[in-house]
C-alpha cells in the first residue's frame, strides 16, 4: 500500500510536462471549514481544507505545506505571511486527499484549543506550501479568507446543507459564548471610564463639529435659509497636505483595571441590552483603551469590557453611552475614503430613515492608477462582515469584479451633473432602478471620488425620503472634509 501511494504521488509530479522555460506553479485555494467544540465548551478546535493545484514539473519537490491563523489587525494592510510567524499560529498539514484524474490534492490544518474568549475575534486565514524547483526554495500562499468562530457557528446553524453533527457543535460554541459574554463579576477592581455614562458622544474632530453645529443654529429658527448655511470649505483644511484621508473618527472605549493576571480583554458594544447585537474590540492584558468605528448616529450603546484572566475565570464592567444626532454616519473603510452611512436622518414625516443599508464613498480599488486607494484585509472584512454589503454599484466607465468578498458588482456610468440632459436623466433613472431593488440591500455606490457622480444621487436619494434640505446639503458638502476634495 505504501508503496502503492508513493507511486501514485510520483505520478501526479509527473502528469504535466512543463518545459524549462515555463515552469508553472502549483496554487492553493482555501476550500473549506468546520468547527469542532472541546468536552468543557470552553474552547474548540477549527479545521481549513486548503485544494492544491498540481501543474509540477519534475523537478520540484514540496517540503512543507500548513495554514497561517493570525488575528486581523486594525491595520491589516498586510497578508499574513511565515515572516510574521511571531504573531502567527502555524498548523501544518494532517489530512491528505489526492486526487489523480483531475490533477489536485486537498490537505487540512487543524489550530486546537481556541479560547472562548476569541469566539468573536476575526482571523485572516492562508494555506502556503514550500516547495523547491532545481533545488531552488520558494513560497506560495493561498486566497486570505477572514474567519470568525461565532460568526461561523451562526452560519452553519442557518444552513440547510450542513451536517446535524455540525450543527450540534455551531449550537453549542453559540450557547458557550453568550454564556460568556453574559459574566457579570466584577469586584469593583474593574471600571469603565470613557466615554462618561449615558454621555453624549460626537465622532468628529473639531473643525468638523464647527461647521456641523453651524447648521444646528440655523436649525434652530423658523424658515432655514439654507444659503446662510457656511461652506464646508471655510472649516475644512485648505491643502491636500493637511487634509483627512478619512474624516472618520473612532469612539475611545477606555478603563480602570486593579486585577492582577489578565491575559486580554474583550469589549462588547451593542445596540440592545442582551448584546445580541453585539460587536467587539479586544486589548492586550496590559492595555487600557480600544478605538471602535462605524457606530450608529443618534444611537444608545451599551459597552461590556470583560477582562480574560490568566487562570480561565472572567471579570466584567458596563456602562452605556449615546451618539449624537449631528451629521452623517461616516464610515471608518480602511484603504478607502469619502464613505458614509445615507441613513439616520429625520424626515418630515417624523420618522428617522433607516441606517445600515445604503452607503456612499469613493472608489474602492485604484482602477485609474491616479490615487492610492485599495481596500486593505481589514477594509474588505469592515465591508463583507460588518456592513454585511451585499451589491458594489460602480458609477465608473470601467468595471471589475468587486473587491469585496462575496459582493456582486453592478454597473451603470452615470456623469457628474447628469440632471441636464436626456441621457443624463436617463443614466439616473437606472441607477434608481438599481436602489429600488430591495433585494440588492445592504448596497455601496460610489464613482471615483465619490463627490459629484455620487454626491448627485445621494442628494436625490435622500430628497425623495423627506430629508430636510439641510441635512441634504451637509451631506453633499461633507466631501470637502475628504482627501478626494484635492
Amino acid at each position: 500500500m505504501k508503496k502503492f501511494l508513493t507511486l501514485l504521488f510520483l505520478s501526479l509530479l509527473l502528469a504535466i510536462v512543463v518545459s524549462a522555460d515555463a515552469v508553472i506553479a502549483p496554487s492553493i485555494t482555501a476550500s473549506g471549514t468546520s468547527l469542532r467544540i472541546s468536552d468543557n465548551a470552553n474552547s474548540a478546535d477549527l479545521r481549513f481544507k486548503m485544494t492544491v493545484s498540481l501543474p509540477l514539473p519534475d523537478n520540484m519537490e514540496i517540503i512543507e505545506e500548513g495554514t497561517l491563523l493570525v488575528p486581523l489587525d486594525i491595520n491589516g494592510e498586510k497578508e499574513p505571511t511565515l515572516d510574521t510567524a511571531n504573531v502567527v499560529r502555524k498548523a501544518r498539514s494532517s489530512d491528505r486527499f489526492y486526487s489523480y484524474e483531475d490533477c489536485y490534492y486537498e490537505f487540512t490544518s487543524v489550530f486546537e484549543n481556541i479560547s472562548v474568549d476569541y469566539y468573536s475575534m476575526p482571523f485572516t486565514v492562508r494555506g502556503y506550501i514550500i516547495y523547491t524547483v532545481d533545488g531552488i526554495e520558494k513560497t506560495i500562499y493561498s486566497n486570505t479568507v477572514i474567519y470568525d468562530i461565532y460568526s461561523l457557528a451562526q452560519k452553519i446553524l442557518a444552513s440547510e446543507t450542513e451536517s446535524e453533527d455540525n450543527k450540534v457543535f455551531a449550537k453549542k460554541i453559540i450557547d458557550s459564548f453568550k454564556r460568556y459574554l453574559q459574566a457579570e463579576k466584577n469586584d469593583g477592581l474593574l471600571t469603565i471610564t470613557a466615554p462618561v455614562e449615558n454621555n453624549k458622544v460626537y465622532p468628529y474632530n473639531n473643525d468638523i463639529k464647527r461647521y456641523l453645529r453651524a447648521g444646528e443654529k440655523l436649525k434652530s429658527q423658523n424658515n432655514i435659509d439654507i444659503s446662510l448655511y457656511p461652506s464646508a470649505y471655510q472649516y475644512g483644511p485648505k491643502t491636500s497636505d493637511e487634509a483627512w484621508f478619512d474624516s472618520a473618527l473612532p469612539v475611545s472605549i477606555k478603563w480602570k483595571n486593579e486585577y492582577q493576571n489578565v491575559e486580554s480583554f474583550t469589549v462588547a458594544y451593542a445596540t440592545k441590552p442582551d448584546f445580541s447585537d453585539a460587536l467587539f474590540a479586544y486589548a492586550k492584558g496590559s492595555e487600557s483603551e480600544v478605538s471602535v468605528y462605524n457606530l450608529y448616529r443618534a444611537t444608545f450603546y451599551y459597552v461590556k469590557v470583560i477582562a480574560n484572566m490568566k487562570d480561565g475565570t472572567h471579570r466584567t464592567a458596563t456602562s452605556t453611552f449615546q451618539i449624537g444626532d449631528m451629521g452623517p454616519r461616516v464610515i471608518h473603510l480602511d484603504g478607502a475614503s469619502n464613505a458614509r452611512d445615507l441613513g439616520g436622518y429625520m424626515t418630515k414625516s417624523g420618522k428617522r430613515t433607516l441606517q445600515g443599508l445604503v452607503y456612499r464613498s469613493g472608489q474602492l480599488d485604484d482602477m485609474y492608477g491616479q490615487h492610492d486607494t485599495e481596500l486593505t484585509v481589514f477594509g474588505k472584512y469592515t465591508a463583507s462582515k460588518v456592513l454585511g454589503i451585499k451589491v458594489d454599484f460602480d458609477f465608473r466607465k470601467m468595471t471589475d469584479p468587486s473587491p469585496i468578498p462575496d459582493a456582486t458588482c453592478i454597473h451603470v456610468p452615470v456623469s457628474g451633473y447628469a440632471l441636464g440632459s436626456e441621457s443624463g436623466r436617463e443614466d439616473i433613472r437606472k441607477a434608481f432602478s438599481v436602489l429600488s431593488n430591495i433585494n440588492n440591500y445592504p448596497i455601496v455606490f460610489h464613482c471615483q471620488g465619490g463627490a459629484d457622480r455620487t454626491g448627485t444621487i445621494s442628494y436625490l436619494f435622500n430628497a425623495l425620503l423627506g430629508v430636510s434640505e439641510l441635512d441634504i446639503v451637509r451631506d453633499y458638502e461633507f466631501t470637502s472634509f475628504s482627501v478626494y476634495y484635492y
